[in-house]
Order: structure tokens, then sequence, then C-alpha cells
């Protein structure tokens, strides 16, 4: 059993796209999420509690989840 791409053009699993989803996890994904969560910890906040979790989770998706999309579905596009 296959995936079908859009199209029909391309029937199975593209082994090129899968390695550039293993060389983007390994060598950007992986290191771009350990320095910002280093980063959301290491800053001096005012905030306590329920607040400051709230602020780091905004903070991410708002902030570094629609770049760190967008970066992810370049690299997979331009590296395929």
């Amino acid at each position: 059993q296959g995936i079908v791409i859009a199209k029909g053009k391309q029937k199975g699993i593209s082994l090129r796209k899968v390695l550039s989803f293993v060389v983007f996890g390994v060598f950007l994904s992986g290191p771009l999420g350990h320095a910002w969560l280093k980063f959301l910890n290491g800053r001096k906040n005012k905030l306590k509690g329920q607040k400051l979790i709230l602020y780091k989770i905004a903070l991410d998706r708002l902030a570094f989840g629609p770049c760190f999309n967008l970066l992810q579905m370049t690299f997979v596009y331009k590296a395929s």
C-alpha cells in the first residue's frame, strides 16, 4: 500500500523527501528547539505561576511556531 501524492504524478514514498525531513530534524529542528527553550527558560521575567506558563506558550505559538514552520517547509521543498 503506497501513498498517493497530489495530482497522481508520484505514487509511493519519496525517499528524497523522507531524507530531507530527517536532515532537517537532526541538524536544524533539534538544535533550534533546544536553543529556543533555553532562551525561554533563561529569561528573567516578573510573571509567576500560570501567567508565566501562558506567556511562554503564547510566545512559542505566536513567534517561534510560524517561523519554524516556514523554515521547515522551505527547507524540505528546496531539498527535495
